[in-house]
Formats: C-alpha cells, sequence, structure tokens
C-alpha cells in the first residue's frame, strides 16, 4: 500500500519557509524490538543523512531543509487534524470499530509504539497512512480501505502494522516535512521556478530513495505484526493491486509477473518508472521474502532476553585514500581531516588532523548503549579555519554479526556522495574497530 501523509496544500507547504522462513516473531516476554531491527541499511543510512539529529527535534537543521527557519510543529498539526474532521470521523469508541482498535493497540505494543488515534475517511482510494508531528498520532483508513480488508483481519493487521511501523522508524515527521516541500518543489507555476534551484536538485533524488526504502522498513513492521506470515504479508499487500475481495495465491501472482517482467522492453519502461515515492508490490513481496532469509531475521527470531545494559565501544578508526581537500591556494592539498563517529544518539568527534590522508584515531574509548542491530556511522569533514568544514563523505557500519564479548573489525567504503551510490572505483576505505562491553 502507498503510506503516505496526506498530501499538503499549496497553502501548508507556503508555510515551511515561514516557521524499517515464516515463524513466530519476538513475543512480548523476548528482547524488545528496536528501530533498527526493521530499517534497512539504506533506510538508517539516508535518515542519518537527511536528518542528523536521532530525537527528530531540531527541524531546522537538517540538511534538506537547512533554508527553512523553523516549523510551527502545532500549527502544522492543527492543519491535519482539521483536514480530518472535515472528510473523515474519529471512530476510536465507536463499538462498530472495536476489532480495528484491537488491532492497532495489539500492533501498537508489539512495536512498543503509542498506539494512535483511529479516524476513517470517506475516500475512493485504497489507503492508510500516519499522520501528526507529535503525539497523539492519527491514523487515518479510508472507506475502501475498510470495505477492503473488513473480512480478511489478518491482513488489515499486516496492513496497519505497517503504518505503526513508520511511526517505529521515526518516518513520520521527516517524511511530513518532506512531502511538503516535495509539494513545494512541484507547486504552480508562481513557484515551478524553484525546481531548478539547486535546493530542488539537492531535495528530490534524497527524498524519493528515502521514501521508497522506508516502504520496505515499514513492511518489516506489518511482517512483525502477524508473526512472521509472510503469505498473508503477500496476500494484504497483492490485494492492494487487484482490488478485490478475493484470494490470490501469492507464488501464482509471483510468477505470472516474472513472466512479463523477463520481456526487455518491460523491464527498461518499469526501470523508468520506478523513481516514484513507492516501490512497486511486487518489489516489497521479493524483499519481505528476502528479509526472511536473512542472517539478521533469524537473530530476530531467536533473540532471547538482553541483559539490562550493553556498551558498544570503538577504539580504533583508520581511514584511507582521503582525497586532496584543500584547494584555498588553487592547487589540491591534503585534507585536514575531522572524524566523526555516532552510536545511536550519542556522538563522538576527535580532533582535526593537519595534512594527513591516512588519518587514524586509536587508543580511544569512544562508548554509548548498544542495542540490536545500531549501526555506527562515521563521517570525515574537512577543517578549515577561515570558512565551514567541507563534507567529506560518510559511512555506515552496520553492527548484525557483533559477538559477546569478543571484538570486531570492519572495513566499508566511504561514500563521498550521499545524494546515490557512489560508483567510483577507489572509495576511501573506513576501519573500525570495537567490541561490546558487559552490563
Amino acid at each position: 500500500m502507498k503510506s503516505r501523509c496526506p498530501r499538503p496544500s499549496l497553502f501548508f507547504a507556503l508555510l515551511l519557509p515561514c516557521l524499517a522462513l515464516p515463524c513466530p516473531l519476538v513475543r512480548a516476554e523476548s528482547a524488545p524490538l528496536t528501530k533498527y531491527d526493521l530499517m534497512t541499511n539504506q533506510d538508517m543510512f539516508l535518515s542519518r543523512y537527511l536528518n542528523p539529529d536521532p530525537h527528530l527535534d531540531r527541524v531546522s537543521k537538517w540538511p534538506i531543509v537547512k533554508d527553512v527557519a523553523a516549523i510551527g510543529g502545532d500549527l502544522i498539526d492543527a492543519h491535519q487534524i482539521t483536514a480530518e474532521l472535515n472528510q473523515g470521523l474519529p471512530v476510536d469508541e465507536q463499538p462498530a470499530f472495536r476489532h480495528v482498535k484491537r488491532i492497532v493497540n495489539e500492533c501498537a505494543e508489539k512495536l512498543g509504539v503509542h498506539p494512535p488515534k483511529l479516524f476513517v475517511r470517506q475516500d475512493s482510494e485504497v489507503t492508510a497512512y500516519v499522520t501528526c508531528m507529535r503525539e497523539p498520532h492519527l491514523l487515518v483508513l479510508s472507506s475502501s480501505f475498510y470495505e477492503l480488508y473488513k473480512d480478511r483481519r489478518e491482513e488489515m493487521r499486516f496492513m496497519i502494522g505497517h503504518e505503526l511501523g513508520h511511526l517505529k522508524c521515526n518516518h513520520l515527521r521527516a517524511h511530513t516535512v518532506g512531502r511538503a516541500l516535495m509539494s513545494f518543489i512541484s507547486g504552480p507555476r508562481s513557484t515551478s521556478r524553484i525546481r531548478e534551484s539547486f535546493v530542488a536538485n539537492r531535495i528530490v533524488g534524497q527524498l524519493l530513495s528515502w521514501f521508497r526504502e522506508a516502504e520496505f522498513s515499514a513492511d518489516r513492521a506489518g511482517l512483525v505484526c502477524v508473526n512472521g506470515n509472510l503469505e498473508i504479508a503477500k496476500s494484504a499487500l497483492l490485494r492492494l493491486k487487484h482490488g478485490t475481495r478475493e484470494d490470490v495465491i501469492p507464488k501464482i501472482a509471483e510468477q505470472e509477473v516474472l513472466d512479463y517482467l523477463n520481456e526487455p522492453f518491460v523491464k527498461m519502461v518499469r526501470k523508468l518508472r520506478a523513481r516514484g515515492s513507492s516501490p512497486y508490490v511486487f518489489d516489497r513481496c521479493l524483499e519481505l521474502e528476502k528479509w526472511t532469509k536473512s542472517r539478521a531475521y533469524e537473530q530476530l527470531v531467536r533473540r532471547k532476553q538482553i541483559p539490562e545494559q550493553q556498551w558498544l565501544v570503538i577504539y580504533e578508526i583508520e581511514i584511507a585514500n582521503l582525497p586532496n581537500a584543500d584547494y584555498a591556494w588553487g592547487e589540491g592539498k591534503a585534507c585536514d581531516p575531522m572524524i566523526k563517529a555516532v552510536i545511536g544518539d550519542q556522538e563522538f568527534e576527535a580532533d582535526a588532523q593537519t595534512d594527513n590522508n591516512h588519518p587514524t584515531v586509536s587508543k580511544i574509548a569512544w562508548k554509548a548503549p548498544y542495542y540490536p542491530n545500531t549501526p555506527i556511522f562515521v563521517e570525515v569533514r574537512d577543517h578549515d579555519n577561515r570558512t565551514a568544514d567541507d563534507f567529506i563523505g560518510g559511512a555506515m557500519i552496520p553492527l548484525d554479526r557483533i559477538t559477546y564479548p569478543s571484538g570486531e573489525k570492519q572495513t566499508i567504503g566511504l561514500r563521498r556522495d550521499i545524494k546515490k551510490r557512489c560508483n567510483e572505483a577507489n572509495l576511501p576505505q573506513v576501519t573500525v574497530k570495537y567490541y561490546l562491553a558487559g552490563p
């Protein structure tokens, strides 16, 4: 399903410059689920660089909206609530929707989020979405969505779990602002010239990539809510496409779709069209199946109660083959690197080094609370005494194979361009050494 926030009106957009093998999954008595269990690596990477604040509080400092002075969260929420009241009805206490509210509460408990308020609105489009930047959030179901899924309650559970997955992964606030910016960029003629601006060129590709990845992450949350039943998840997604109450067999549907996709011109046209904000349903089914066969999923299924506290400790970071970055005097010189590491909500930064394209920081003990699958972000900036530091690149170290208490070492390429995957043949290499400490 196309999970979305409501499209902001032009009025709303113009306000902006002014103001993550089918079997039972984690049970309640098991270790708590974190957003890192659900988010795809690309979702985590883009979440960091489009929104570097883990708490999603300092909106004005996001790189994608750095030109926006402030956002009036209360005003935006009031706009959304008013729109829903005009077109729909709150049904939290309605007996007829008690079974839906029960599903919402059960999914919220399983994912570890606060249950949103439930609205139903008249709409011919089969859609559901969460809205409001602050709690209590709203979960809005269209009347067509309800009619399509009301007799398929496990499929409805998957779809509702998907929407709550956006809350779990902290997508909502960033996506609300992002979609408003997209609306502003692609607005009427009076604002169309912004489409050619630097801001537009920088934002659009990043946001679309992030929106697609966020759908894959949210599907994982839906799968958790149906206890890992992949057939239910696929059936729920495919029902969005055929739009009837008839049941289809996912395996047959997948084979028939593949037969068409193997045609060369269909494959080419499909690739050209796969640049929107929502991935193809068929791709979502494949991604879910791929996840159920991954090591991370296996660890999630088998996870036991974790100790009260574990700590991730970084004791060395080495970076090789940084590019020359100082061009103040016309000739490229070695950069003056500043190395920064981010673990969850905590950030660490070493002092700048002078004229060193192969920097190392060692004998450090950068320590932060560890939660399963928490990644390490490493960023490198070129220090400049006169102007702002220049961003050289970033890397994300996935921690899906960390063991306790032995240490680990990983080497990964430093991405020079966060707007797209790097194609450089000789990327700088980042090596991080770390270990997991006990409680």
